[in-house]
């Protein structure tokens, strides 16, 4: 894999403090699953859904602003998403 642009996120604000992120390529990245390569992005995609305001519910995450009621069956539906990163 290759990323040929350099990306930049300004004013990203988690917990009080503004983050610019800057990602820059360097090379390429091999298909070995190595532990610490999966670890990080495992908590990359974490950090990045916490920020976009997702609660954590056991192992998933689950934006609750965002909940549809359903009271005639009472149902409510909240959008979320699980990550798993691994090679496969």
């Amino acid at each position: 894999m290759c990323i040929d642009e350099v990306l930049v996120f300004e004013d990203i604000e988690l917990d009080s403090i503004v983050y610019k992120i800057t990602i820059e390529p360097n090379g390429y990245l091999d298909n070995s699953a190595s532990s610490e390569k999966l670890n990080f992005f495992g908590r990359l995609f974490r950090v990045a859904l916490k920020g976009l305001n997702y609660n954590e519910i056991q192992r998933n995450l689950y934006n609750v602003a965002k909940a549809v009621s359903y009271p005639k069956h009472r149902l409510e539906v909240w959008p979320g998403y699980f990550s798993s990163v691994n090679l496969y």
